[in-house]
């Protein structure tokens, strides 16, 4: 029989990839080779199990920007390793699985998303706060409270956005350029000269 592990990582496939309103526990059980009387035992109902397969979507999140941060001894470079790192299925994916959370059980969505955001938030301040400290932006004048905010809010609004046909713009890369012109605007000239060889290395 399926571990509860392997039946979390097969939900969060289906939940994904098919909505969370389209996925049965029937669906579930049959993909995991066991009965849907024993699913229904080991995680009581479907809100139940999506709301431990929203956990373990949560925490992976988590690790993914824990290990940006653990893994770049250049913050500056991580942010901008981080802004191109963004692949569009996968942002569609969880945009389309996060908004059918939000109309069909808006209590877990707000649950989830604002741990998630305040997390996000956090780890923004603690990003400007070691840029500044490692000579990467500037000080004076500047709350970078207010900027990380900012930047979050950018980044909340990237996740909504698919593309266009409007004039071929792609507004996710738009809102990312947004962010590397901020970047650029808070960065000393040791900053300026990481930002600008970044960009010339995309340009190539």
């Amino acid at each position: 029989m399926a571990t509860r592990t392997q039946i979390l990582e097969t939900s969060m496939h289906l939940f994904l990839n098919k909505g969370c309103k389209n996925v049965t526990m029937d669906e579930i059980a049959s993909e995991n080779g066991m009965s849907k009387r024993t699913l229904y035992e080991m995680f009581g109902d479907k809100s139940s199990l999506l709301e431990e397969t929203l956990t373990t979507l949560h925490e992976r999140k988590i690790d993914a920007i824990n290990h940006f941060l653990t893994n770049h001894e250049n913050i500056l470079q991580m942010l901008l390793d981080s802004i191109d790192n963004d692949d569009e299925k996968i942002l569609d994916s969880h945009h389309n699985f996060m908004m059918e959370i939000k109309k069909y059980y808006p209590e877990l969505y707000h649950k989830f998303i604002v741990s998630f955001q305040k997390h996000q938030y956090v780890m923004l301040k603690k990003v400007f706060e070691k840029g500044y400290e490692d000579g990467f932006f500037m000080a004076e004048g500047v709350n970078y409270e207010n900027v990380a905010y900012s930047l979050l809010l950018l980044s909340q609004r990237k996740a909504e956005l698919h593309l266009s046909g409007y004039a071929e713009i792609n507004h996710r890369r738009a809102i990312s350029d947004m962010v590397l012109l901020i970047l650029r605007g808070l960065s000393t000239p040791r900053g300026m000269k990481i930002i600008d060889n970044h960009i010339k290395n995309k340009l190539k």
